[in-house]
């Protein structure tokens, strides 16, 4: 029984990852939405091998996977993902055995990595020519992939220098490309010229105020010399230029 809670738990969150709605799930798989419901939310394993190979291809999973979970196993990614994207076979079904904290460091610092350049899961996984369940389990689950060109082909996305993935497993922080360290490097000056201007139309508009106020004040004293008024109020440009 635990193990078919296992196995309800990895489909449900395999589904929110994906943002697919149980009925999404049941679509694709050609089952009832009450199938999908119930193993998800009762642990109850459909009896027929095709319908749980069916769950199992809509979630993006190999034939079979829902088996060798039952026994165990881990998940394994379909050839052709749940998005229709080509995985790597040298990604397929490998989940590297690696320390849990040293694993979620390295989830943490991807993530950390796509936020700062802006990347969705998608684009990441587009980018490094990985699917998108691989990219998922390992920012999510901290599930790292066994093949270090899958480690590496997603470092490279994020800009990193080949090795930086393991160089975080072991403790370290990933080294960035000489070009993409150029670009945050231009980046940065860029965001520090943006402020820079920022700073200087606030100035120019408290600038433009006083010249209002100056204006203001030499309309007020013009009117009181022509009424022949005392009591002229003294102009301000004079303090201005003093300034």
């Amino acid at each position: 029984m635990q193990a078919a809670w296992r196995l309800a738990k990895l489909v449900e969150q395999e589904r929110v990852d994906q943002l697919l709605l149980v009925q999404d799930v049941a679509e694709k798989a050609g089952v009832s939405r009450a199938m999908v419901s119930r193993l998800i939310n009762h642990a109850e394993i459909p009896g027929r091998r095709a319908k749980r190979d069916a769950i199992a291809a809509a979630l993006g999973w190999q034939p079979g996977t829902f088996d060798a979970v039952l026994a165990g196993a881990q998940v394994t990614v379909s050839p052709d993902g749940a998005d229709g994207e080509q995985a790597q076979p040298a990604e397929i079904g490998l989940i590297a055995d690696v320390d849990r904290a040293a694993a979620t460091r390295l989830a943490e610092r991807i993530d950390d990595a796509r936020n700062a350049i802006g990347l969705s899961k998608l684009d990441l996984s587009r980018l490094a020519g990985v699917s998108r369940p691989v990219v998922s389990r390992l920012i999510n689950h901290a599930e790292v992939p066994a093949n270090r060109k899958v480690r590496d082909a997603l470092g490279a996305a994020l800009g990193w220098e080949p090795g930086s993935c393991d160089a975080v497993l072991a403790g370290g922080e990933p080294a960035l490309r000489p070009a993409a360290r150029a670009s945050l490097l231009l980046a940065e000056r860029l965001r520090e010229i943006a402020a820079e201007a920022d700073a200087a139309a606030a100035d120019s508009d408290q600038q433009a105020q006083r010249w209002r106020e100056i204006g203001e004040s030499a309309r007020a004293a013009a009117e009181l010399a022509l009424r022949g008024g005392g009591g002229i109020p003294v102009c301000a440009s004079t303090q201005l230029g003093a300034e």
